[in-house]
């Protein structure tokens, strides 16, 4: 997954997840991981590869969700998010 985000106040705390059929089937915190500690107040470039989402090979899925870890849809909790992509490939090969 790759998109650009903008924590606009900062501090917030994200979970990015992934559903079929309603539920969730994979799940992984924005902010830890790849933010660098805590939601940024400026545009930031993030890569998640699908499998820290925990998904097997081959799992369906038909929605993507960006979602408050508090719970909270609070003015302060409001992020910005852009040119959100789901990008495949094998990755990297050796020669």
């Amino acid at each position: 997954v790759h998109f650009w985000v903008n924590g606009l106040a900062g501090g917030q705390s994200q979970r990015v997840e992934f559903y079929y059929n309603g539920g969730i089937i994979g799940s992984t915190p924005l902010v830890a991981s790849y933010t660098g500690g805590s939601m940024p107040a400026t545009w930031t470039e993030v890569k998640i590869p699908i499998g820290d989402f925990g998904l097997a090979a081959g799992q369906p899925i038909d929605g993507l969700v960006f979602q408050s870890s508090t719970g909270s849809a609070t003015l302060q909790n409001l992020l910005c998010y852009a040119a959100v992509t789901l990008e495949c490939g094998t990755g990297p090969t050796s020669a």
